[in-house]
């Protein structure tokens, strides 16, 4: 019976292999065609105060990057929002999110905005709690 469900598995695998790459064409898209080397930023809330473009925009520069993937929202919005539960980094004093993708686009660096939906801020947590995990351990 081993034998059998091994024989089974084995070839379930190389008919999806075979069928699929069999269909699939390559995009005509720019990741396709061209190289890329991405950088991902991580913005904590406190780095809105006294963020300095020139440098950051020098430093991926200077690594060759021309891709930058950065947190824009999700736990915490580093742009400017009305939405009424998305907190907004306190800390802003810009929009900083379109300040940093219009000069890294003038630059020819492109952008990928990250949302990350891992966790709620806890001054909104009361209010949608509904939105939050609770563990089955008391």
């Amino acid at each position: 019976m081993k034998s059998l469900n091994r024989l089974i598995g084995l070839w379930l695998l190389q008919a999806c292999f075979s069928s699929t790459s069999a269909q699939v064409k390559p995009l005509d898209e720019w990741w396709i065609k061209e190289p890329y080397r991405l950088v991902q930023t991580n913005l904590r809330e406190i780095d809105a105060r006294d963020f300095d473009l020139d440098v950051y925009v020098n430093s991926i520069k200077d690594i060759g990057a021309n891709v930058v993937l950065i947190n824009v929202g999700g736990i915490v919005a580093n742009y400017y929002t009305e939405l009424e539960f998305h907190y907004r980094n306190p800390y802003l004093k810009s929009d900083m999110i379109k300040e940093v993708t219009n000069r890294l686009h003038k630059e020819g660096i492109r952008v990928i905005g990250r949302f990350d939906f891992s966790k709620l801020n806890e001054t909104l947590a009361p209010r949608k709690p509904e939105w939050l995990y609770k563990s089955l351990k008391h």
